[in-house]
This record gives structure tokens, sequence and C-alpha cells, in this order.
């Protein structure tokens, strides 16, 4: 039986995210202009992606009339469907690097709203969050997941189902930065791995900060799959371009 977080009552979410506002710096975190934890000018910055973007992988297309890039064509993407908010760089590589590195969790009460600008206006009746598993030496190190931050907060606003227990690493992994496409794949082969069954009947959305080369979603669906999800949806704040 999948194992589920049901969505935060607004007392709980007031209490929880009045306790993560107290261990953050009221600046922003993209220009540093102070009072605001993202500004008005730094989200005017944002490249959006909400059109004309391949339906499998994410990317801007360069051909019209489809709905698929060239490569995922030929090749095929690790999920049925990626749709991520911005491109990444500039004030968005800045408030994601906060979000992630400087304990500035509060952060993702500005992501969400980013994120559900892509948001689709009808999601499947059985859909589910999973948030990408963070490694155990690096949530030791930082202390929290942001995936499974955002992925409750965006279950609480968009009242979809989260389950942050399914899916889980089976080993610590290295850092992809830095590494090539097929070295991220190499790196994240068989890290992952899913409750038997958990997903059977779902429609699995992987929630994740940001995709660069699709490896560690391709790793995640495919956990998903053998955990009985027969369509596996991502979404990401930002896509590397």
């Amino acid at each position: 039986m999948r194992q589920q977080h049901s969505v935060p009552t607004p007392s709980f979410r007031k209490l929880f995210w009045n306790a993560v506002r107290s261990v953050t710096t009221p600046s922003c975190a993209g220009c540093h202009a102070p009072n605001t934890a993202f500004c008005e000018d730094c989200l005017a910055s944002l490249t959006f992606l909400t059109s004309n973007v391949c339906y499998q992988c994410g990317l801007p297309l360069d051909q019209k009339n489809s709905k698929r890039c060239r490569l995922c064509e030929k090749h095929g993407f690790g999920v049925d469907h990626l749709w991520a908010a911005t491109g990444f760089g500039g004030s968005m590589q800045a408030l994601i690097h906060a979000f992630k590195y400087e304990n500035q969790r509060s952060l993702a009460l500005e992501l969400v709203p980013i994120l559900q600008r892509a948001w689709p206006e009808n999601l499947p009746e059985n859909a589910v969050l999973v948030p990408v598993p963070l490694a155990k030496a690096r949530y030791k190190a930082r202390g929290y997941n942001q995936s499974e931050l955002l992925a409750v907060q965006l279950g609480a606003a968009t009242t979809t189902k989260v389950d942050v227990t399914s899916l889980r690493r089976t080993r610590d992994t290295s850092a992809q930065a830095g590494k090539t496409a097929s070295e991220r794949r190499q790196n994240m082969q068989a890290a992952f791995a899913c409750t038997p069954q958990a997903f059977q009947e779902s429609t699995v959305i992987l929630v994740d900060d940001v995709c660069t080369t699709g490896a560690t979603l391709e790793a995640c669906a495919s956990a998903c799959r053998a955990g009985g999800a027969e369509t596996v949806w991502a979404t990401t704040v930002a896509r590397a371009i």
C-alpha cells in the first residue's frame, strides 16, 4: 500500500513556515536588495518556459507544429512529460543556489508560485507528487531535502497528493555538477529504488529544483516504473537550456 503524506492543514503550514522564516535573512536572493526574499526586478528578469517547448523534455522547440523536439523523437527522454517554469541562469540560478546551499528554506515560498506558472490546468485524479530523494550524506550536511520542501508546499498549494517515502536513494552518488551527460547517467544508475507496487494505478509527478540533462529524473522514473507506475511526469522550477 502506498504511503502518502496528507496535504498539510493551514495551521500546520503557518507554524512550519514561520519557523522556517526564522532562520533566513530578509534580502533578495537574486540581487541582495533589502526587505524582500526575491524582488520584483529579479522576478521580471526570469525567462519563463510556458509555450513552444517540447512536451517530453521541456526544452524550447526549434520547429513549428510539433509537440516533441527532434532529440526526443529520435531517442526519447527519461520521463513521459516534463514541464519547467523558467530557464536556469541569472537570478533564478542565484535563487536556487540560496535555497539549496545557504539554508534559505523559506525560499520554497517564492519558488512554488513561480513553478505554478507552468502548472497544467488539469492533472489526472491519480496524480501523486514524489520529490527526488537526496543522498544521505548531503541530507546530513544540509539538514533538509530542497525537493521535498518544494513537493510538500506544491502539494498544499495545488491540493495534490504527496508521497515522500516510497521512492528512496539506495546509495550516495557524487555531485552531478561538472559531469558530462553520459557521466551523469552512469553516476545515477541503480541509485534509486521504490517500494513494490507503491505507484500502481498512479501518475507519478517527480519534483526537483533543476533539470540539467535529465539523468537524475530518468533514474527516478525507472525506479517508479519498477514500483508500478505506468506514467511518470516531472516538474522542475528551472531547466538548463
